[in-house]
């Protein structure tokens, strides 16, 4: 666990100042960054959808969740 100092704070709170209070991820003062992310998600789901990447991605479930192959599948 970091133990940062109280002379350590300065460039946190200059890029906290840095950031718009609409935020940086603001749908409506960035909308080419929401359609980004709907192509990320179209493609991701194209390669889910192949046989090994969706055994691939089951498999790395049932290493962290205790589900069997059928559940981890669904």
């Amino acid at each position: 666990m970091p133990d940062t100092q109280a002379d350590e704070l300065q460039p946190f709170l200059d890029s906290l100042r840095q950031c718009p209070k609409s935020g940086l991820h603001n749908p409506l003062k960035r909308p080419e960054r929401y359609l980004m992310y709907g192509e990320i998600s179209a493609r991701a789901a194209e390669e889910i959808a192949k046989p090994e990447v969706a055994d691939f991605f089951a498999k790395c479930i049932q290493r962290v969740v205790p589900k069997s192959y059928a559940q981890a599948m669904v």
